[in-house]
């Protein structure tokens, strides 16, 4: 799975989880806020994401990992799931931790 990819999926699922919750984003790119003040995501939102990144990883590369976890947020790596651009470096790195 490349980086490219990762975003393009991370990007349908934001899309599906504000169609989902009837939230109205005017521009959705790699660098849009999702994390964070002023994110297009609540915490709720963001959880869903999560699970569903996770999900899709051990489908596609039949690799189950857990993009948040208490390394995540003890190394200050919270600023990982700011935007999908970053998000996607984060799942990459997990990917190669394994």
């Amino acid at each position: 799975m490349n980086k490219k990819e990762l975003i393009n999926v991370i990007l349908s699922e934001i899309n599906t989880i504000c169609e989902e919750t009837n939230i109205i984003v005017k521009e959705l790119n790699k660098n849009t806020e999702i994390f964070g003040e002023g994110s297009i995501l609540d915490s709720l939102g963001l959880v869903t994401l999560v699970v569903k990144l996770e999900d899709y990883i051990l489908e596609k590369e039949g690799q189950e990992i857990q993009i948040v976890d208490d390394e995540t947020i003890m190394v200050g790596r919270e600023n990982s799931l700011r935007t999908p651009n970053v998000f996607a470096d984060l799942i990459l790195l997990k990917l190669n931790e394994k």
